[in-house]
């Protein structure tokens, strides 16, 4: 506490002469004084510690909330991600491709091949669906492009069924990614009859993702026409990582659009694209076109060729002899026809 003499001094050579701040100076000194007597150092001091106190209990409370928020940005960088197909919207629709749009593409052969637009709200992902005239004839498959018309990925069905007694006469199917060297990142076959059958539940789809967890598709609503819907949930957990539900909708030119909206769960491993090629999958099975029937033809061609092609050479390598008569009979069935020809040539020269 300043001493009465510092305050006098400064107040004296303000307030000029002595007889004008005499008695000023008395009252300011009583007030000092009087300060000086309540402030005691132990006052003071007591007043100290409670502020003290109250830094440390506001220092302990901000630790803790750092100590909180470490943990959870350690929490949200821990969070699985997919390890293919980052970065695609986890909602979108996939929907078929109208008369305009396939005008668009320039391509006669979109009217011969099914196809479909994905889109997440307003923003055109690419197209989904059958790739080529050559492809369809040999397999179904399922291609995604991008807006350049660049292929990213192959859904393709195996040629021939399985021929394990499990899954005797089912599907199998791969899928490959081209924004990744071709490497194949899901490889499945549709669940067995039998095991669909026991346990009263449509057939799904049983298939192995790139990380290696195994999952299963249920189709959880089958009965109401346009209604469809689908779970994927993983094998081993029944945890639902996507779901699909069939959308039916009046469009703006009087026709029925028909497509599926997909709904990928956050934070999980799922490639956001996998849902995607089963829904239009399921789209492209659905409706049977003039290209399947030929399909059908071509199968069974090549099915008749193989087993009888083998056949026959195993017959011509035997039988030594076969070959010759057949030769022959064919040249037998060929003389007298030419025999014809040569006659009527004769007589019309006559």
């Amino acid at each position: 506490v300043p001493s009465p003499g510092l305050v006098w001094r400064p107040l004296a050579s303000c307030l000029g002469p002595p007889q004008h701040y005499s008695r000023m100076n008395l009252r300011v000194g009583m007030l000092l004084l009087l300060h000086v007597s309540l402030a005691t150092p132990e006052a003071d001091i007591a007043a100290l510690q409670s502020q003290v106190a109250e830094l440390n209990e506001a220092v302990v409370q901000l630790q803790r909330d750092m100590a909180t928020l470490k943990q959870c940005d350690a929490a949200s960088s821990n969070q699985p991600t997919p390890t293919t197909g980052a970065g695609f919207p986890l909602h979108y629709k996939i929907k078929p491709m109208t008369s305009m749009q396939r005008a668009a593409t320039g391509s006669m052969t979109s009217y011969l091949l099914q196809k479909f637009t994905i889109f997440a709200g307003d923003r055109k992902l690419g197209t989904i669906g059958e790739r080529s005239v050559m492809k369809k004839l040999i397999r179904d498959h399922v291609s995604m492009s991008d807006n350049n018309g660049r292929v990213v990925a192959d859904f393709d069905e195996n040629i021939l069924r399985s021929w394990r007694p499990t899954y005797w006469g089912c599907q199998s199917f791969n899928l490959y990614d081209h924004e990744n060297s071709g490497r194949r990142i899901l490889s499945g076959i549709q669940e067995s009859y039998w095991t669909s059958w026991w346990r009263g539940e449509r057939q799904g789809f049983e298939f192995t993702s790139a990380d290696g967890v195994q999952y299963v598709s249920r189709k959880v609503h089958t009965v109401t026409e346009g209604m469809n819907k689908w779970f994927i949930v993983e094998a081993l957990t029944g945890t639902k990582v996507a779901e699909m539900e069939e959308s039916v909708v009046d469009a703006a030119g009087g026709g029925v659009m028909s497509g599926w909206l997909i709904n990928v769960e956050r934070d999980v491993t799922l490639d956001p694209r996998i849902p995607g090629f089963f829904a239009a999958y399921e789209l492209t099975e659905r409706t049977t076109t003039w290209l399947d029937c030929v399909q059908g033809l071509v199968h069974l061609v090549a099915l008749a060729s193989l087993v009888l092609g083998p056949l026959v050479l195993a017959l011509l390598y035997f039988v030594p002899g076969l070959a010759r008569q057949l030769m022959r009979l064919l040249g037998r069935r060929g003389l007298p026809a030419a025999a014809e020809g040569e006659g009527e040539g004769e007589g019309e020269g006559e």
